[in-house]
């Protein structure tokens, strides 16, 4: 039995030292990604797809605007709209220069909102208002949301207004 302390504690610290191995690598790939000369650049650059919504208001009203690179290359912006119950629904759906995504990722460099995480919830609630919410599809197929019921990091000061008035002016 004494024989086995030691192999225990052995087995334990490895374990704990793959799983810390393996923690380091998940985060390494998940937030970055090597580019060819082997530097390091923010996941920002490969943002393909950003949703802007807002709805849930007294009105009934809703807007959503997307933009997003198409298989083809050509990006593609789409946008719908609803006054208020009963209007007549907006859409519009075109092509759009691809400046327009250009300008998405400089604002998710700039504000490193993919590596912002889990947020927790806002101390104010609107009952009333529309809840706005904003998400981007990026790296390989992965997907993060920041909503208006968050409490966003000082760098997300204007983040909500800047996405709009970005996908809005190539409506």
């Amino acid at each position: 039995m004494k024989k086995m302390k030691p192999l225990i504690i052995v087995i334990l610290i490895s374990v704990l030292l793959i799983g810390i191995s393996a923690g380091v690598w998940y985060y390494k790939t998940k937030f970055y990604i090597p580019d060819k000369d082997g530097m390091v650049r923010d996941l920002s650059d490969t943002v393909t797809k950003c949703t802007y919504s807002s709805g849930g208001g007294m009105e009934g009203s809703y807007e959503s605007l997307e933009i997003s690179v198409r298989e083809n290359g050509e990006v593609w912006l789409e946008y719908s709209s609803l006054p208020y119950i009963g209007a007549e629904e907006e859409t519009v759906s075109h092509t759009v220069p691809a400046e327009a995504i250009e300008e998405i990722r400089s604002l998710c460099r700039k504000t490193g909102v993919l590596n912002w995480g889990e947020l927790s919830d806002s101390d104010e609630l609107l009952l009333d208002a529309p809840t706005t919410s904003i998400s981007f599809t990026y790296g390989d197929g992965e997907y993060y949301s920041v909503s208006s019921n968050n409490k966003l990091p000082k760098k997300g000061t204007g983040f909500f207004s800047e996405v709009y008035n970005i996908l809005f002016k190539y409506k």
